[in-house]
């Protein structure tokens, strides 16, 4: 049977070899059990082992232990990378979790402290004096004005512009003057000067050419300035008059279109007594205050009929402010 497995090896395919190679390594375990019983074992085993080991089967099964060994290393090494994977990720989670809780920690210790803080800091009262306990007043009414100053900077700079001031016939030969003046090359405060003296020594007749462009131009004025008015509102209106008045300005005129309608009130009689007696004289010289002390002892003095005409002078004034609201 070595012989035609032999054979087989030398003439074949590679899978007639395969298994004329496997044949033969049984067949050779068999004979070598048996040589190693008998005398003559080791001249058989010589014999036997130079034709049944050919270079062929040598190399054929050299490459099939290489290749057995390497595919199932690169299977264990397959089947053990997930594991490994799976390990990397349990320890992140583990970390991110743990680094979790104690930043979480942190801040609730953080927190806690700051809660103490502030209740230590309001439950401990400081006791000021008397001067201190003023200057802190005086700070406190000082930011309060500040921060009002500033809120009604802000609504002044939100209100639009007016239209510029209503041109008077002094403005007119003004700007004339200036652009003659201009053309000479005189500076401007002598132009002032000038100008100044010329208006001055102008008769009635030539300065009424002025006052007649004045009034041309005063209509178109006072519809821009009506406009205007509209738009921002009284309210608008009201507070730039107060910044104005503050500075020293003149006030901007409100159409009385634009005024609230207040409620009738009516006058009470002691007013017009008042009025009366002040405007006659009868007090004299002094001060405001002695002259309603003195109108005010008059005035309980006096009997009912007395006042009946004061009385009916406001009734009368109210029936009139009622008939012009309706």
């Amino acid at each position: 049977m070595s012989f035609m497995t032999l054979r087989a090896l030398r003439a074949g395919s590679v899978f007639a070899r395969s298994m004329a190679a496997a044949a033969l390594r049984v067949s050779l375990v068999t004979a070598r059990s048996s040589a190693m019983t008998g005398p003559t074992s080791s001249r058989m085993f010589s014999v036997f082992t130079p034709a049944l080991y050919p270079t062929a089967v040598k190399k054929t099964s050299a490459r099939a232990i290489l290749t057995t060994s390497s595919a199932t290393s690169k299977t264990a090494i397959k089947k053990k990378a997930p594991i490994k994977k799976v390990a990397a990720k349990s320890k992140s989670t583990t970390t991110s979790k743990t680094a979790a809780k104690s930043r979480t920690a942190a801040k609730s210790k953080t927190a806690a402290k700051s809660r103490t803080a502030a209740k230590s800091r309001s439950t401990t009262k400081v006791l000021l004096t008397a001067e201190e306990k003023a200057e802190k007043k005086l700070k406190m009414a000082e930011k309060a004005r500040e921060a009002l100053a500033k809120k009604r900077r802000a609504e002044i700079r939100a209100i639009p512009k007016p239209p510029p001031r209503r041109i008077n016939p002094y403005s007119i030969f003004m700007q004339k003057e200036y652009a003659n003046q201009a053309q000479s090359g005189v500076l401007a405060t002598e132009t002032s000067v000038k100008v100044a003296s010329a208006w001055r020594a102008l008769s009635e007749t030539e300065r009424q050419q002025y006052k007649d462009q004045a009034a041309a131009i005063k209509p178109l004025y006072d519809a821009q300035y009506e406009k205007w008015a509209k738009t921002v509102g009284y309210q608008a209106v009201s507070t730039l008059n107060r910044s104005r008045a503050l500075l020293g300005k003149q006030k901007l005129h409100i159409p009385d279109a634009m005024r609230p309608i207040r409620p009738a009130r009516k006058t009470p009689a002691y007013i017009y007594f008042y009025t009366e007696k002040l405007t006659a004289g009868e007090f004299g010289q002094g001060l405001i205050k002695e002259h309603a002390s003195r109108a005010g002892k008059l005035w309980r003095q006096m009997s009912p009929a007395e006042k009946t005409p004061y009385e009916a002078r406001s009734a009368a004034e109210f029936k009139n402010q009622q008939a012009s609201q309706a």
